[in-house]
């Protein structure tokens, strides 16, 4: 039986609670920040659950690469304003985040601030 079949839906709520925060915390920080903190365009955080996506997570967690085998979850296939319906993947999304597993570090050693 899964968590779907079971009918929790307290646990959509809070999973989709969870990862609408983590995914607009780097818009909000970065709104926040004075103008000498503030990054350059290039390093400005997204304002949007789906941008963060595009951004942070799309280059790797796509249907392609999960169709390989390389990785177990494709975001371009889910939609992060309906969590509820894919309540158990966001979840572990906001594990892995929560963590700091993900997202992984950049090619210069830096990891991502997007919380």
């Amino acid at each position: 039986m899964t968590m779907r079949s079971r009918g929790l839906p307290g646990f959509s709520i809070v999973a989709g609670g969870w990862l609408a925060a983590i995914l607009t915390a780097a818009a909000v920080q970065m709104q926040a920040a004075g103008p000498a903190q503030r990054p350059t365009d290039a390093q400005t955080a997204p304002a949007t659950p789906q941008a963060t996506l595009q951004r942070y997570c799309l280059t790797c967690h796509n249907q392609n690469l999960k169709q390989r085998g390389t990785v177990p979850i494709a975001f371009d296939t889910l939609n992060p304003s309906n969590v509820g319906a894919d309540a158990e993947v966001w979840e572990k999304v906001v594990r892995k985040v929560r963590t700091g597993l993900m997202p992984i570090p950049t090619r210069d050693g830096r990891r991502p601030s997007i919380v």
